[in-house]
């Protein structure tokens, strides 16, 4: 017996429609349908963060470029990569992790610091934006995109973050502030290395170049964060 299909309403007669490949039945939503649903979400990341996790700590530079250019399926996508790591790390930050200094500037200006300096997580998801534009500026010739290099800075700042939260757990241990304070070194070599990889792995150079553009993609986000809160100030506007 024909019917038609929900979503293009052609006529069918077949499990899926061949037009737009709709089932032609919805399944009830029931228990049996809530356990499928785990054990698929838990399958996928099973095979497909981990996965990502083992190649951004063997081979990051490697494995994104394997990404864009060659291969998807394996890996877990970007943009929820960067939110779990992200969310891991604040978790385990407001359990376990070292609080900054008290803020000392005064007014917005300060306000807007401290509030960096506490929020590392939250900061990072606005801070990739400004160092993926020095990316791409600075290996411009290498024909990859604006958007392909946060693609980049997403992976490599969500492993990083990772990084954090091993750092947090050792410092937590050993009851030792000395162990975490190495973690922004770490931070920053991997986030070199990784970029530096994924564009020329023997050169040099790309080396440099990932430095550079992190420093100035860093520095450009304290910058006109400092001037927003100025701006702010002035206006009246006191947070």
């Amino acid at each position: 017996m024909k019917q038609r299909c929900e979503k293009c309403h052609q006529q069918i007669d077949t499990a899926f429609c061949p037009n737009c490949g709709t089932p032609a039945e919805i399944p009830r939503i029931n228990s049996h349908f809530l356990l499928h649903e785990v054990q698929h979400e838990f399958v996928h990341v099973d095979k497909g963060f981990f996965y990502t996790t083992k190649e951004l700590l063997i081979r990051p530079g490697h494995s994104i470029r394997e990404y864009i250019m060659e291969s998807r399926y394996r890996h877990f996508k970007p943009i929820a990569f960067l939110f779990i790591c992200s969310v891991i790390y604040t978790f385990l930050d407001q359990k376990i992790g070292v609080k900054p200094p008290v803020q000392t500037l005064e007014g917005n200006v300060g306000k807007m610091l401290y509030w960096i300096s506490e929020n590392y997580s939250y900061a990072n998801l606005v801070e990739i934006f400004f160092i993926g534009l020095f990316v791409c500026l600075f290996f411009r010739r290498k024909g990859f995109n604006y958007f392909e290099n946060i693609v980049l800075l997403c992976y490599v700042t969500g492993f990083a973050m990772l990084i954090g939260v091993l750092f947090m757990i050792a410092g937590y241990v050993f009851k030792s502030e000395t162990i975490t304070s190495y973690y922004p070194w770490i931070l920053f070599l991997y986030i070199v290395w990784a970029i530096g990889q994924f564009y020329d792995h023997r050169n040099a150079v790309s080396y440099l170049k990932a430095l550079l553009a992190y420093v100035v993609g860093f520095f450009t986000f304290v910058i006109l964060s400092i001037i927003l809160a100025m701006v702010l100030e002035k206006a009246g506007v006191i947070f």
